[in-house]
């Protein structure tokens, strides 16, 4: 009586695992399978018929080259024969299934041989649908070989280091510019390719990319940079540069792209344009002293000169007093035109400070704080503005105000005196354009907003309450 209700015991339980066997396998997501040694069909599962539209009862008992394109049928049978040779490890693979509306599915797919007595009785296995994986794999692959495409045709060399500056990728236009192969650069470190004078500012980027946060690497646009590059001939090509961080998908960095062009061109020019300066500014002097010489004669002259019209010689007079003052102004407008055209990081609070040393009688109030990218002719646009605010507008008070937004420094320069006319102030950055008791060349405005406009830079006025002038100047903010 024990061994029958322990029998019957053993069998429930046999049972409900059986229920729970065929549950699953029933409600199975993936293609459950068994085949014979003929891979003829014995078993599918519910998500058969789903998966290819065929009703399970209509291939029970079939074979697998009904459903299969020829090549995944050739696999399948190569590997059910190996089985037959009793090898029995065997990796997963992929398959073509053909539904029965003639489209063609792809599946990724394990087996496993099921022996007796030593010779193979059925194989049992998983499929599973890998279509969308397959689509987007492709989607992937063309992307990168479009991209790929973009990169090796590009006259610009794109080239990729990991964090550490080891180069992962290099395109083929390397071998146009410096005439290492991309495979020889790939065996270089970034000091084998880069003059020692362009090292640390290169070696400088990369630390500063180690040590930023994700969002302020995101949120800061790097600017390009000069790098005097080493050739393999000998010889040195300067090249500007692009770089931006790669992050993996957990946000992680992992390298640095970068782009390099060709600027050699554009260097020469410019070492042209500061030698033309240098020669320009040279005969600007001579004619200067030569002037002002001549025009000190001329001064001591009519001091000496005795006449009746008192007020002809004092117009004379004047006339060469404004020329005099006229060449200390062309003077002053020459150094806005920097010999060079490098852009640098200025403080903009180390300029103010500079200039209001100069003028003793105005309280000057400074508010904020930035740094800009300019040259030197940016001294001379703020004091052109202080002076125009004080011998003009008569101010005894001027306010610098410093604000940031984005990557934008903005400055308000603020005096208190009489203002600029409304009927005139449209005119005042015009060429030539002067006004008021002390006749100017009309050039300081006009020369000042060129100079902010070549920075990318733009200035304009505003009328300030309850009176005064107002000048805006918005910079790019230097890193």
């Amino acid at each position: 009586m024990n061994n029958n209700e322990d029998l019957l015991k053993q069998y429930e339980e046999i049972k409900k695992e059986n229920n729970i066997f065929r549950l699953l396998t029933e409600n199975s997501i993936d293609i459950l399978f068994l085949l014979d040694t003929e891979a003829n069909f014995i078993y599918l599962s519910n998500s058969f018929e789903k998966e290819t539209e065929y009703l399970k009862k209509e291939m029970i008992g079939k074979n697998i080259k009904d459903i299969l394109t020829t090549e995944s049928y050739v696999k399948a049978i190569t590997r059910l024969n190996k089985w037959k040779n009793n090898e029995t490890s065997l990796p997963t693979y992929e398959i073509q299934i053909i539904t029965k509306k003639n489209t063609i599915q792809d599946y990724e797919v394990t087996t496993f041989p099921i022996f007796e007595g030593g010779k193979l009785k059925f194989i049992s296995g998983i499929a599973r649908n890998i279509s969308y994986k397959k689509l987007i794999e492709n989607k992937i692959i063309e992307s990168e070989n479009f991209y790929r495409t973009l990169a090796e045709n590009s006259q610009d060399v794109i080239w990729i280091t990991d964090m550490k500056g080891k180069f992962t990728y290099v395109s083929p236009s390397v071998e146009r510019l410096i005439g290492y192969t991309p495979e020889e650069v790939m065996k270089q470190t970034l000091a084998d390719v880069i003059c020692p004078g362009s090292l640390p500012k290169i070696l400088e980027n990369y630390v500063l990319l180690c040590d930023e946060e994700k969002e302020q690497i995101l949120k800061t646009q790097k600017r390009p940079y000069e790098v005097e590059q080493l050739c393999k001939d000998g010889s040195t090509v300067w090249t500007e540069v692009i770089i931006k961080i790669l992050f993996d998908n957990k946000g992680k960095k992992v390298g640095v792209l970068g782009v390099s062009r060709d600027i050699s061109e554009r260097k020469k020019s410019q070492e042209t344009i500061a030698r033309l300066n240098d020669t320009l500014k040279l005969l600007n002097k001579i004619l200067r002293h030569d002037i002002s010489n001549n025009l000190t004669v001329v001064l001591m002259s009519l001091e000496m000169l005795k006449t009746e019209d008192t007020n002809l010689k004092e117009k004379a007079i004047k006339s060469v007093y404004k020329s005099v003052n006229l060449i200390e102004r062309i003077r002053e407008l020459e150094n806005a035109i920097p010999s060079g055209i490098e852009i640098k990081k200025y403080n903009l609070n180390d300029v103010f400070e500079d200039i209001s040393n100069e003028y003793k009688n105005i309280e000057f109030n400074i508010r904020g704080n930035c740094n800009v990218l300019a040259d030197s002719a940016l001294v001379y646009v703020i004091e052109n503005i202080v002076r125009n605010a004080s011998i003009h507008g008569r101010t005894e008070r001027i306010d610098f105000d410093l604000s940031q937004s984005g990557n934008k420094c903005i400055l308000r320069i603020s005096d208190f005196g009489v203002g600029i006319p409304e009927s005139i102030k449209d005119k005042i950055f015009d060429e030539g354009f002067s006004y008021g008791d002390y006749v100017s060349s009309g050039l300081g405005l006009f020369i000042a907003k060129k100079t902010i406009e070549r920075y990318g830079g733009e200035i304009h006025y505003e009328k300030n309450e309850p009176k005064g002038s107002v000048f805006v100047i918005i910079l790019d903010k230097a890193d």
